[in-house]
């Protein structure tokens, strides 16, 4: 009455993948403060990546690899709305 296995009936072992990181250094815009961040190295080749400024914590957009953020310039946008209402008038 043993708790014994036959050879190769044993469980494999779990295998725990730990995400590699990567490094990242920059100045923040805003405050002009150095900031060290450790990224998943997968984001920076395949995805979008944020980063805070250790300082102001402002948020900065790193890398947009997937394209998920459009970025508008709505001051222009009025402008040009306004030039066509004052051209139309």
């Amino acid at each position: 009455a043993g708790d014994s296995k036959a050879a190769g009936d044993e469980e494999p072992a779990a295998q725990v993948q730990v995400p590699v990181k990567t490094r990242v250094e920059f100045t923040c815009n805003k405050c002009g403060a150095r900031t060290e961040r450790f990224v998943s190295t997968q984001g920076l080749k395949k995805g979008t990546v944020f980063v805070q400024c250790g300082e102001c914590e402002a948020w900065h957009q790193l890398v947009d690899n997937l394209e998920l953020i459009v970025e508008y310039d709505l001051k222009a946008e009025r402008e040009a709305e306004q030039r066509k209402s004052e051209d139309s008038t």
